[in-house]
């Protein structure tokens, strides 16, 4: 009984029909589509590994005293009690950053550290973050950092121990590079951040709240872009090139 009802399913054969092999006559793919297959693969992996050496040797960062000058005021936005000013700023040889300055609208009010995971507290606090998201022509050249340290605090009520800034304003910086353009460009950012006061009284939070503002190159000194920079150049050179190879096996 139990043969018949799977010969029932198997069409009445008793037997499962497996796909037909390929045979000699199959289609197989030429030695000149091979090779451009190979060296396409070559060029991909060396520019990988190029741009992997590039990111982890020329991420900027910064010593405590460092210094920046400011190029253009982008914009400001505010709500839940903070006001937050972006800036275009140059370091001392030029290169780019993307500044953020929130400043709490009343007095007596703290923001928490950059580094604040949330996961740790128990959901106590938000990080205040300033990030940029992906363009095609611009790119994050090192990792935010503030312009104050953060300390401490012991919420016994919340049985929680938080990082956070001295009540007032805080300022984050964010290394970038232009990638070879030249005119004025329109970037997205996000900013996340939460006000409270020592006592408890917290205001709403704002989580990765998304803003555009608009940047060019032609404001910093000289003109700093990836354009000027070897190891940028050399990267770019090799996706040129990964794309003719592609178009040659078509």
């Amino acid at each position: 009984m139990k043969g018949n009802f799977h010969a029932r399913l198997l069409g009445g054969r008793g037997r499962v029909n497996r796909p037909r092999l390929p045979g000699p006559a199959a289609h197989t793919m030429s030695n000149r589509a091979q090779l451009i297959l190979i060296l396409s693969c070559v060029v991909g992996a060396l520019a990988f590994v190029t741009f992997q050496m590039f990111r982890g040797r020329n991420a900027r960062s910064y010593a405590p005293d460092a210094t920046f000058t400011e190029r253009a005021r982008l914009r400001e936005f505010a709500t839940n009690g903070v006001r937050v000013a972006f800036f275009l700023e140059s370091d001392s040889q030029g290169l780019p950053l993307l500044r953020a300055t929130f400043t709490p609208t009343e007095h007596g009010f703290h923001l928490y550290s950059k580094d604040l995971d949330p996961k740790r507290t128990g959901g106590v606090g938000m990080p205040t973050r300033l990030e940029l998201l992906p363009h095609s022509s611009v790119r994050v050249s090192g990792p935010v950092f503030s312009d104050v340290s953060p300390q401490s605090h012991r919420f016994a009520e919340l049985n929680a121990t938080v990082d956070i800034y001295p009540d007032g304003p805080v300022t984050l910086r964010l290394p970038i590079e232009f990638l070879g353009v030249t005119t004025s460009i329109a970037v997205q950012v996000a900013v996340s951040y939460m006000a409270c006061k020592t006592d408890g009284v917290c205001l709403r939070p704002v989580e990765r709240q998304i803003l555009e503002v608009q940047i060019s190159p032609s404001q910093l000194p000289g003109n700093k872009s990836a354009a000027a920079n070897p190891a940028i150049a050399s990267r770019l050179q090799s996706s040129v090139l990964v794309g003719r190879v592609a178009e040659l096996g078509r």
